[in-house]
């Protein structure tokens, strides 16, 4: 479970050939949170924001970042990453985080990533849009389904890689271009969902470093949603964190797990 990956060290260097997937046990999901009642109305403050780095095999939190007021959590999140070794790591983050400067930072660090795709690069995700939608471009792909909750769900999970180089390196030319350093697989979930008698589908797109076959594309957009059931729901349920009155930055602070000594 805990294989390196070849060719990675925190040095980065290693261009835009395709690296082996590192397995699923080294997996880092970066997400945000908001303390729910650490806001103070009398005073102005807003509530505290901070940026969490979980081990989510591990189900370790390995560090928090607060996010200063005025300061966007991209940056925040790209402060707190660079703290951390990330060799044979696969960092997983959303939509906001699908930045150059992010994917730069975390093959620098040894690791490599994998984000969500979504409206705020909306030229990008057009492209990405068309190309699972072509019938010409071969695409290999991994069903899941899960009943629970009155509900069925049926995931399929598209990757690509072996045509992503050159997608990368055309002739296009637009802001939005796919600048994303080491871009080596494009990936789709498709998902059905029945319940009550009705069905509606949907379409979430992602863009990764590492040459992830649709199993481990699969495992790993599911492993980046434990941070909920192991971190969020925890504090918020047995630490009932929502309702906790932490008006002072210092108080509020010292409650979010290894973030007393942040900013």
């Amino acid at each position: 479970m805990s294989i390196p990956l070849q060719g990675a060290g925190p040095t980065g260097g290693r261009g835009n050939a395709a690296v082996p997937a590192p397995p699923a046990g080294r997996l880092v999901c970066v997400s945000p949170e908001r303390g729910g009642r650490s806001f103070d109305r009398a005073a102005g403050t807003s509530p505290l924001h901070v940026v969490t780095a979980f081990a989510c095999e591990a189900r370790l939190v390995l560090g928090q970042a607060a996010v200063p007021p005025g300061v966007n959590g991209i940056i925040a999140a790209r402060a707190l990453l660079g703290l951390l070794d990330l060799t044979g790591m696969l960092v997983t983050g959303d939509a906001l985080h699908c930045q150059a400067e992010t994917a730069a930072l975390v093959r620098e660090r040894g690791g490599e990533w994998l984000f969500a795709l979504k409206a705020n690069r909306p030229l990008l995700l057009a492209e990405v849009e068309r190309f699972f939608a072509d019938p010409a471009n071969p695409v290999g792909a991994h069903t899941t389904t899960d009943a629970d909750h009155g509900r069925i769900e049926v995931r399929r999970h598209a990757a690509v890689t072996h045509d992503v180089a050159a997608w990368l390196l055309s002739d296009r030319r637009y802001p939005d271009e796919p600048a994303l350093p080491g871009l080596t697989m494009l990936g789709m979930i498709e998902a059905a969902v029945e319940q009550a008698g009705q069905t509606t589908r949907t379409r979430r797109y992602y863009l990764a470093s590492a040459a992830l076959s649709p199993e481990r594309f699969a495992a790993a957009v599911r492993a980046h949603w434990r941070i909920e059931t192991s971190l969020h729901w925890v504090l918020d349920t047995a630490f009932d964190e929502d309702r906790a009155p932490a008006t002072a930055r210092t108080t509020a602070r010292k409650i979010s797990p290894s973030c007393a000594n942040s900013p």
